[in-house]
């Protein structure tokens, strides 16, 4: 069994997620607000999440280059969501005090980087379903593209409950990640 990438990377993200809340901002609200947010500008603690979505974009990435090394070229959109999630730790978020100075354009260029890691998940997912033979093997693909389209139009129509909806959305994500993009080293071992 191979090294895992992914897992370190997903373990550090959720630790951040996890842990971040209670050392941030107390008008931070975990069922409403946004993860990212929790990196954001002039938040206390945003290094927390920065480290996470930076080392978890690493893992991702060097994980599906593993897999593309072995000429797997449906595993490569999980390239272009790593390198996104990185850009995401590297430009932050707007800061929860709307009434704040911030950086504009550091709050957009990182919502342009969440929005292209999560279509490519999306695709990535799409491409992973039309590599498999039968239909159980394709169920989790096709359930975590379906997420990947479903829980954001959720989120745009609930606004209120961002945060948590976007938890089980990364939830979701972390699952398949784990389980399928290690090469031969997830829990379900892939060619």
């Amino acid at each position: 069994m191979s090294v895992s990438f992914t897992f370190l990377g997903v373990a550090l993200l959720a630790l951040a997620v996890a842990v971040a809340p209670l050392v941030s901002d107390p008008d931070y609200d975990w069922m409403a607000h946004s993860i990212s947010l929790l990196a954001g500008q002039g938040m206390p603690n945003a290094f927390l999440v920065q480290i996470g979505l930076a080392s978890h974009g690493a893992m991702v990435t060097l994980d599906a280059m593993r897999r593309l090394i072995r000429r797997q070229w449906a595993y490569l959109p999980f390239v272009v969501m790593g390198v996104a999630m990185i850009g995401a730790a590297l430009f932050q978020h707007a800061p929860l005090d709307q009434t704040l100075a911030y950086n504009a354009e550091d709050h957009r260029i990182h919502g342009h980087a969440i929005d292209t890691s999560a279509a490519a998940f999306v695709l990535g997912t799409l491409a992973c379903l039309f590599t498999r033979d039968s239909l159980p093997e394709r169920l989790p693909d096709a359930v975590a593209a379906t997420s990947g389209v479903l829980i954001p139009l959720l989120i745009i129509n609930n606004p209120g409950l961002e945060g948590l909806l976007q938890r089980g959305l990364f939830l979701i994500t972390f699952a398949w990640l784990v389980m399928y993009l290690p090469p031969r080293g997830g829990l379900i071992p892939r060619q």
